[in-house]
Formats: C-alpha cells, sequence, structure tokens
C-alpha cells in the first residue's frame, strides 16, 4: 500500500509541475501576442487552462505581454 501511495505522490507531483510550466507558457505566447497586436491586457483564463494554474497562467501573460516583444539584448 505504501508503495502504490509513494508512486502516486510522485507521479502527482511531476504531472502538477508540467501542467504549470504548460500554462505559464501558454500564458506568455498569448501575452506577447495580443502585445503584438495591441490588444488591451486579457483577465479571462483560456478554456483549456485549468483553474489550478490560474497564477501560473497569469504570470506567464504578463510576463509575455509587457516583455515577449523586446529584442534580445546579445
Amino acid at each position: 500500500m505504501d508503495l502504490l501511495k509513494d508512486l502516486c505522490a510522485e507521479l502527482f507531483g511531476q504531472w502538477s509541475e508540467q501542467g504549470a510550466m504548460i500554462a505559464a507558457t501558454q500564458g506568455y505566447e498569448r501575452g506577447a501576442l495580443d502585445a503584438a497586436e495591441g490588444k488591451p491586457e486579457r483577465e479571462t483564463l483560456p478554456y483549456d487552462i485549468h483553474r489550478m494554474y490560474m497564477d501560473d497562467y497569469q504570470r506567464g501573460y504578463r510576463e509575455g505581454y509587457n516583455h515577449g516583444n523586446e529584442r534580445p539584448q546579445f
């Protein structure tokens, strides 16, 4: 029983970290596109992002909206 519990905990930890990264990446991309098109910032969460990742999505969105179209300094 402990083995199953440990396995589930490990898989859930990986899933939640991966889900947060996907949400932040999608938020960044959407924010960069909205800024490039001159659209105002959006407060809504897309239907395909789970509510538990709302903060990650919004953080990525703000970063993309504010800095996604800047030229990199190489």
